[in-house]
C-alpha cells in the first residue's frame, strides 16, 4: 500500500504487481483476477512459435519453464494455452541446444549460452560433458573401469564380517 493513499481499504478494480505465489493463492481463493506476466502473454507465445530459438529467455525470465509451470496453475483462460506454449518452446529449442552443446568441443561457449534460460543451460553443461567423456571413452583415455561407490562399500562391509 502506498504511503500516498488515503484509502485504508483497496478499490476495487486496481491493479498490483503481486508475487506469482501470492497471485496464484488469491486467484484460486476467488479473490483477485490475474493478468499474465508478459514472458506467457499472446503476442510473446506467437513470436516463440514462430522461431523460439531468436528469444531470450534468460532476459525475461531465468526459469522460464518452471514460472511457466506456476502460471499454467493460476486460474486463467489462456492457462492451457500457456502449457501448450511451454512444451512447443522447449521441442523448438531443445534440438538446437542438444546440437550446440555436442559441436562445441573447444570453443567459448557462453554466446551460445547467452539467451538459455537457466534449465537449458543445465542441459547444455551437461550434455557437453556427456559427449566429452564418449570422446575420451572412444579415445581410451578413461579406459580405467572404476567400480560403482556402492560395489566399493559392499566389499567393505563384507571384508569387515
Amino acid at each position: 500500500m502506498m504511503i500516498s493513499n488515503q484509502n485504508e481499504h483497496l478499490v476495487s478494480g486496481s491493479k498490483l504487481e503481486l508475487p506469482l505465489w501470492l497471485a496464484s493463492y488469491l486467484a484460486n481463493k476467488g479473490y483477485v483476477s490475474c493478468e499474465l506476466p508478459k514472458p506467457y502473454q499472446e503476442t510473446t507465445r506467437n513470436i516463440l512459435l514462430a522461431d523460439s530459438s531468436v528469444v531470450d529467455l534468460f532476459k525475461q525470465v531465468m526459469y522460464y519453464y518452471k514460472t511457466g509451470i506456476k502460471v499454467t496453475q493460476v486460474p486463467h483462460p489462456e492457462a492451457p494455452h500457456v502449457a501448450v506454449s511451454l512444451v512447443r518452446t522447449f521441442i523448438g529449442r531443445f534440438k538446437k541446444l542438444m546440437d550446440s552443446s555436442s559441436n562445441c568441443k573447444d570453443q567459448d561457449v557462453s554466446a551460445m549460452c547467452q539467451k538459455l534460460d537457466i534449465e537449458e543451460k543445465e542441459l547444455f553443461e551437461i550434455n557437453r560433458l556427456a559427449v566429452e567423456a564418449f570422446a575420451k571413452w572412444q579415445q581410451r583415455e578413461a579406459h580405467f573401469i572404476q567400480p560403482s561407490s556402492l560395489v566399493r562399500r559392499k566389499r567393505k562391509r563384507d571384508q569387515i564380517s
